[in-house]
């Protein structure tokens, strides 16, 4: 059974190669401050990313992009490579959280923060769940994230 990644067209998949406990980086607030900067109404939406480990291949919807902090020209991002768009702080735990959810199958849910070139770090909510195929192996990995 195939959930769709959000209400809004699909990410066209990238042929980009590709990581629970309940979860919350150490120093990782709940919400944002005030004075948050100004694009913040424009990532408070959820956005779906997805991993799939069979075909080797990254789906984000279009809302992935500003949450991440990611220029959508330069694609998705590998699980290999999103540790490295958070707060060195927040790394440990988003990896406990995707091995978790890849190596037992478990769902995964916490708060990590992202590093905003441009400004303060973002706290982000991550939920999701590992799909498992028929064999009962893990084939993909998938999240809905939001700005906190």
């Amino acid at each position: 059974m195939s959930l769709p990644l959000s209400s809004e067209s699909p990410a066209a998949p990238a042929t980009t190669p590709s990581t629970a406990p309940s979860n919350t980086a150490a120093g990782a607030p709940s919400n944002t401050a005030a004075g948050a900067p100004s694009n913040a109404a424009a990532v408070t939406a959820a956005a779906a990313v997805e991993w799939d480990l069979v075909r080797d291949t990254v789906r984000w919807s279009a809302a992935a992009y500003p949450i991440l902090a990611r220029d959508p020209e330069l694609g998705p991002l590998t699980l290999d490579q999103l540790p490295g768009q958070l707060v060195p702080q927040d790394r440990p735990a988003l990896c406990r959280m995707v091995t978790e959810a890849l190596v037992h199958g478990r769902p995964l849910d916490g708060v990590v923060r992202i590093h905003r070139p441009t400004g303060p770090a973002a706290a982000v909510h991550c939920s999701g769940r590992p799909v498992l195929g028929p064999d009962g192996q893990v084939v993909s990995l998938r999240m809905r994230i939001r700005a906190c």
